[in-house]
C-alpha cells in the first residue's frame, strides 16, 4: 500500500506540467484547478490535492499509476473515480460515471467532495460568463448527478449553492438581455496569514466590477467612463446634468442602456461593456457639439481630456440661499454618516466602492448609490433625484471620498446647497464651495467633523 502524504503544492506543480498549454476558456487550465481548490480549501490538504489532480488522467497522458506513485493509493483511487468512463456521447459517459459514483463509500467518498466542488466551480463560471447552453447541460444533469454523488453531511453548503445556481431564476441571460454583475469573483492566493503554509492559501475573493460605459448622445459617442454596472441610466442622466450638457432633466427624452460582449465592443476577451444612449433636445445637442472633449477612461479627476486652460471649466454658479441651511449641523451630518455603512451593500461584499447618499435635514438617508468612482456615485444620485423631480428639496449629499473641486461643482450646478465628505477636502474644493455658497463639511468621522465652508456667499 502506498500511503504517501498528499501535498497540494506538489499536486499543483504536477497538474500544471501535465496540462501544459491546455486552456480553460480564455485562461490557462490551472485557473480552473485553482478555482476548484479554492472551494475545497476548508476541507483540508487531501481534498485540495485531489482537486488539482482530478482531471489529470482524463485530459492528459498521465496514468492512475503515475498519480499513485507520487500521491498515494487514495489519491489514485479518487482520480480514477473522477475520470469519465468511455462513451460515444456526453450522456453515455456521464451515465457510466454517475453509476460509478453511486457505489462509492468509505475514504473514497473524498472523490465525491471533489466532484461537487468541480461542478460548482463550472456552474459559477457559466453564470458569471453567460454560458447559457452549458448551464442548461448542467441543469439537465443535476438530478442524476446529485442522486449519485450526494452524501448527507459531507458538504451540504456546496450542494445548496449548486442547487441555487441551477435554479431557473439564475439562467444566464441571452445576449439581448445580457447584464454584467456588479460583484465578480476570482480565485486568489493569500500569503502571510498566521499558520498558513509558505505557498499561501487559495480562496474565492469578491471584487467590485469596473466596466467601460460609453455615453452616447443622439447617436454620437461622447465619453467612455469606467463605472460599476448598475443604476447606469441614473448615472447617464446625472452626468449629463452635472456636466452641463443638459440644463433640465426634461431635455432628455429617452435613455436606453445595453450591454455589449467584448467582441462587439472591440475589447479584450472577458471585458464586456455597456452603452447608454440618450436622446436629448436639439438645443442641448448643439451645445454639446460645441464643447465636446475626450473623457476616455475616466473614473476620476474632473479635468481629463482638457487640452488648455481655456478649456478648463471651473465656473461654479452660486446656489440660491436656503433658509434651512443651518440645520445641516454637526449632529445631523454625523447621523447620516452613521447610517451610511448599512446601505453600502456592494462595499460590504467587496470594498473599494464609493457611496453617495441623500440625507434629509434630520440626517435620515433616503437614497444611496454606489460605484467604484466617487464622481459616478454622485452622478447616479443626481440622476435619480432629477428623475424623481426632487432636485432642490431640503437636504444634503454625503460622500465616502475626499472633497475635490469637481464634486462641489456638480452639487452647485444642481442647486445642492450642502455637501459632506468622509475624508478631507482639497483647497480648490473649499474655494469652489465658498464661491458657490455651498455648506461644506469634511473629515466627517464621529465624534467630529470640520466645517470648511458655511454656505454663505
Amino acid at each position: 500500500m502506498n500511503h504517501t502524504p498528499m501535498n497540494p503544492t506538489a499536486a499543483r506543480a504536477f497538474a500544471v506540467a501535465m496540462h501544459g498549454a491546455q486552456r480553460y476558456g480564455d485562461h490557462p487550465y490551472v485557473h480552473h484547478l485553482d478555482a476548484v481548490v479554492a472551494v475545497l480549501e476548508p476541507f483540508g490538504a487531501e481534498a485540495q490535492t485531489v482537486g488539482y489532480l482530478h482531471e489529470v488522467v482524463e485530459d492528459t497522458d498521465a496514468t492512475v499509476d503515475d498519480v499513485r506513485q507520487r500521491f498515494g493509493d487514495l489519491a489514485a483511487a479518487c482520480v480514477a473515480l473522477l475520470s469519465d468512463a468511455p462513451g460515444a456521447t456526453r450522456k453515455e459517459r456521464k451515465a457510466k460515471t454517475y453509476a460509478k459514483l453511486a457505489l462509492v463509500s468509505g475514504p473514497e467518498e473524498l472523490a465525491l467532495l471533489v466532484k461537487v466542488a468541480d461542478r460548482l466551480s463550472n456552474v459559477r463560471s457559466c453564470v458569471a460568463d453567460g454560458l447559457g447552453d452549458l448551464w442548461e447541460t448542467y441543469r439537465g444533469e443535476q438530478q442524476a448527478f446529485k442522486s449519485a454523488a450526494f452524501r448527507a453531511g459531507q458538504c451540504d453548503a456546496l450542494w445548496a449553492e449548486l442547487d441555487a445556481l441551477l435554479d431557473e431564476a439564475r439562467r444566464p441571460a441571452e445576449d439581448d438581455d445580457l447584464t454584467i454583475p456588479s460583484l465578480q469573483q476570482r480565485t486568489v492566493r493569500v500569503l502571510g496569514e498566521p499558520d498558513a503554509p509558505p505557498e499561501g492559501r487559495l480562496r474565492t475573493d469578491t471584487m467590485a466590477a469596473e466596466v467601460p460605459v460609453s455615453l452616447v448622445f443622439n447617436g454620437i459617442a461622447h465619453a467612455v467612463m469606467m463605472a460599476t454596472p448598475q443604476d447606469l441610466e441614473a448615472f447617464a442622466l446625472g452626468f449629463a446634468l452635472s456636466e452641463g450638457i443638459l440644463d433640465d432633466a426634461r431635455e432628455c427624452f429617452d435613455i436606453e442602456a445595453r450591454t455589449l460582449r467584448a467582441a462587439q465592443a472591440g475589447l479584450p476577451a472577458g471585458v464586456d461593456a455597456t452603452e447608454v444612449a440618450l436622446t436629448i433636445s436639439t438645443r442641448s445637442f448643439e451645445r454639446l457639439k460645441g464643447r465636446r472633449r475626450n473623457l476616455s477612461g475616466r473614473t476620476g479627476c474632473g479635468v481629463c481630456g482638457v487640452e488648455s486652460f481655456a478649456g478648463l471649466d471651473l465656473d461654479t454658479p452660486p446656489v440660491p440661499a436656503r433658509d434651512w441651511i443651518d440645520q445641516v449641523d454637526l449632529a445631523t451630518v454625523l447621523r447620516a454618516f452613521d447610517a451610511l455603512p448599512a446601505r453600502q451593500l456592494l462595499n460590504a461584499e467587496a470594498g473599494a466602492i464609493h457611496a453617495a447618499g441623500w440625507a434629509r435635514l434630520d440626517g435620515t438617508l433616503t437614497e444611496v448609490f454606489e460605484d467604484v468612482g466617487r464622481h459616478n456615485a454622485l452622478d447616479k444620485l443626481i440622476g435619480a433625484l432629477a428623475r424623481a423631480g426632487r432636485l432642490g428639496e431640503p437636504g444634503f449629499v454625503v460622500l465616502t471620498s475626499r472633497g475635490s473641486h469637481e464634486l462641489v461643482r456638480k452639487c452647485a450646478r444642481m442647486g445642492i446647497a450642502a455637501l459632506a465628505t468622509i475624508s478631507a477636502p482639497t483647497a480648490m474644493g473649499v474655494r469652489m464651495a465658498e464661491l458657490a455658497g455651498v455648506r461644506f463639511w469634511g473629515l466627517c468621522r464621529a465624534p467630529r467633523a470640520v466645517l470648511y465652508a458655511d454656505g454663505s456667499l
